[in-house]
């Protein structure tokens, strides 16, 4: 959960696996929730997640929650809970969520991007251990990156009209020095593909990138 605000609501993760200790992490703002298959389960997990954040009081009467459009958040017996708690909802529009969402248009990724850091030099990792990395992943993002996440969708001011055009083009065209990156990222693939002796066709490979365009390594 992030806030308009810059802050983040606590770390809380549901897992299958009975075998985990649910404090591997602190109880003061993190939770594990160990829910095996079950029917509805979706909908059960986001009724726990629920009622830990209101007890937490990461969620008030009067708030207003924002949330895509998986179908956990949308049963009757989700809304009637956040109605009970006076607490305000409503849902990105289908298919919009990846420009409009901040969690899904930047938060995710910077989230992901700590979290691997984290274990990339890690030869043997536990489902425990990834509840730790990615628990220090989520907390070290910063306020003010996560303020600046709200106002590029638009949800916190800022020339909607100008906002809106960016969106609707984000990720068509690369910048000049994604671009140079992303030559390198082919290059480097297609170099890797044959020592691997897969196969490779050059002809698609050319409709990505200019042979003739030198490129570092």
């Amino acid at each position: 959960m992030v806030v308009g605000n810059g802050t983040v609501g606590g770390f809380f993760v549901h897992v299958d696996k009975q075998m985990i200790a649910t404090d591997v992490i602190p109880a003061s703002d993190s939770k594990v929730l160990i829910l095996p298959t079950t029917e509805r389960r979706g909908e059960r997990a986001t009724l726990a997640y629920l009622e830990w954040c209101i007890d937490k009081q990461y969620l008030v009467a009067g708030d207003l929650l924002l949330t895509d459009n998986e179908s956990s958040f949308k049963t009757p017996e989700v809304q009637n809970y956040l109605n009970d708690h006076e607490i305000e909802f409503d849902y990105f529009p289908p298919y919009r969520g990846s420009i409009m969402n901040p969690c899904d248009n930047s938060f995710h990724a910077t989230f992901k991007k700590k979290y691997y850091n984290e274990i990339l030099d890690k030869t043997t990792i536990t489902m425990a251990d990834k509840i730790v990395y990615a628990r220090k992943a989520y907390f070290s993002i910063e306020e003010i990156s996560i303020q600046k996440m709200f106002k590029r969708t638009g949800l916190t001011g800022g020339n909607i009209e100008k906002t809106v055009r960016k969106l609707s083009t984000e990720g068509l065209h690369l910048n000049q020095q994604r671009q140079v990156i992303h030559l390198q990222q082919v290059k480097a693939f297609g170099k890797w593909a044959n020592e691997q002796d897969f196969s490779f066709d050059r002809e698609c490979e050319s409709k990505l990138l200019n042979d003739n365009m030198v490129v570092s390594e």
